[in-house]
């Protein structure tokens, strides 16, 4: 069972998601995604391309926020464990952050969506299996 603080939101019929990595300290305290500055910039990139953001499906990877803090680092360091193996450090997601990509994927089946918008790296490798962003942009 997944830890869910910050629910995600689907208006009835929506055909675009925006799936981010975890809520921020605004999220938590709302128990709402993008409401935030990730949820301001969203916005504005809604706006400009004419597309009401109550039509607008918001989730993310993960339901609640990280250990510790809400950047990155504090993502990785809850949701990834690092195991040295000889000379390498192999880096791999937890259970329970494997399980919420499981959730992930049922949500978005029962939901959909047309387009899935992944607003970053976590998102772009729950969604897709891939990684390196920057590669992507626009695809």
């Amino acid at each position: 069972m997944v830890r869910i603080d910050i629910p995600p939101t689907y208006p009835p019929g929506c055909k675009v998601v925006v799936c981010g990595e975890a809520g921020g300290e605004e999220e938590e305290r709302q128990r709402q995604g993008f409401v935030g500055k990730a949820g301001r910039i969203m916005d504005k990139i809604l706006m400009v391309g004419g597309i009401p953001r109550e039509h607008v499906g918001v989730t993310n990877v993960v339901k609640r926020t990280p250990d510790g803090g809400y950047d990155s680092e504090h993502f990785k360091t809850t949701f990834y464990t690092r195991t040295k193996v000889g000379r390498r450090t192999v880096v791999a997601p937890t259970d329970e952050l494997r399980s919420y990509y499981e959730y992930l994927g049922d949500e978005l089946r029962s939901v959909r969506p047309n387009v899935v918008v992944a607003a970053g790296q976590e998102a772009l490798k729950a969604l897709c299996g891939i990684e390196g962003i920057s590669n992507y942009r626009g695809s």
